[in-house]
C-alpha cells in the first residue's frame, strides 16, 4: 500500500461530530494560550529594552542576566510558534478534512510537549543538583 493510498485511507477514519467538535475546542484553546503567549513575549522584549534603559546590564553580572533573558527568549518564542502552528493545521484538516495536514499539526503538538517535558528533567536535575550542593555546604559548616 503506498503511503498516499494510507494516508487517504487514514482520514477516512470517520470521526463523528462529537470528537469533531472536541478537537476543533482543544486546539481553538491552543490557539489561545499561543496568543497569550506571543503577547508574554512582547511583554518580556519590553522589560529586556527598559533594563537596557536603566543600566541593569551594565553592572557585572548584567551579561549573564541579559543571556539568560534571551536564552528564555528564544525558547518561548519556539514554544509558542510551535503552539500556533499545530492549531492553526489542525484547524484547517479539520475543516477541509486533510490527513496529511492533521498529521503536521498532530506532529507539532507533540514536538511542543517533547520540549516542555525534556525542560522539566532539566529544571528538575538543576534543582535536584542545587539541593545537593546545599545540603553538602550546611553539612560541612
Amino acid at each position: 500500500m503506498s503511503t498516499d493510498q494510507l494516508s487517504k485511507d487514514l482520514f477516512t477514519l470517520n470521526m463523528n461530530h462529537e470528537a469533531q467538535n472536541s478537537f476543533q475546542g482543544l486546539f481553538q484553546w491552543v490557539y489561545y494560550s499561543a496568543v497569550i503567549g506571543f503577547a508574554s513575549i512582547g511583554v518580556s522584549v519590553l522589560t529586556i529594552i527598559l533594563n537596557f534603559g536603566n543600566g541593569t546590564y551594565e553592572q557585572p553580572s548584567g551579561g549573564s542576566s541579559l543571556v539568560g533573558a534571551l536564552f528564555g527568549l528564544a525558547i518561548s518564542i519556539f514554544l509558542n510558534l510551535t503552539l500556533w502552528g499545530a492549531s492553526t493545521r489542525i484547524r484547517k484538516a479539520l475543516l477541509h478534512s486533510e490527513q496529511s495536514t492533521f498529521n503536521e499539526g498532530l506532529s507539532k503538538f507533540t514536538l511542543y510537549f517533547r520540549v516542555i517535558g525534556i525542560l522539566a528533567i532539566v529544571v528538575l536535575v538543576i534543582l535536584v543538583l542545587a539541593l545537593i550542593v546545599g545540603i553538602i555546604a550546611g553539612v560541612s559548616r
